[in-house]
């Protein structure tokens, strides 16, 4: 359901079910620290992956490819394709603006992978012991 009935109050299933997961994950954080939620959260993902591909055999061995699935894709109206990427300009959930930020994203993680690690930070407290170290030599 989309909604359900808590104490006369009508609350959205998405919404309970996102404040469960936060409360859970913020439970362990608080209780157990950074280290107990990075393994949980390694347990469910050895848990979910090999499902996720148990699932993905299920559907394509159900379900034809050229019969159902692809009519289905194809069933839309002009300007919102699911296959063709040219021909997305009326789609809300997805479209070029969503393409060009994918783009710029996986442009910047890839600079700063590039980057040694610190960057071109400077030291500010090296430096202000080396001015401090010259003026006593009577250097600056």
């Amino acid at each position: 359901p989309h909604q359900i009935d808590l104490f006369g109050w009508q609350i959205s299933t998405f919404a309970l079910i996102v404040l469960v997961c936060m409360t859970v994950a913020l439970t362990l954080i608080c209780m157990g620290g950074t280290l107990s939620l990075l393994v949980t959260d390694a347990c469910q993902g050895m848990l979910l992956f090999p499902l996720m591909v148990v699932f993905v055999v299920f559907i394509l061995c159900k379900f034809s490819w050229t019969d159902q699935m692809v009519p289905v894709m194809l069933d839309r109206i002009a300007k919102e394709s699911f296959l063709n990427p040219y021909d997305i300009h009326s789609l809300r959930d997805f479209n070029l603006f969503a393409v060009f930020v994918s783009h710029v994203v996986a442009l910047v993680n890839e600079e700063r992978q590039r980057q040694p690690r610190g960057g071109a930070r400077v030291n500010l407290r090296a430096v202000r012991r080396k001015i401090t170290e010259e003026k006593d030599l009577g250097i600056a």
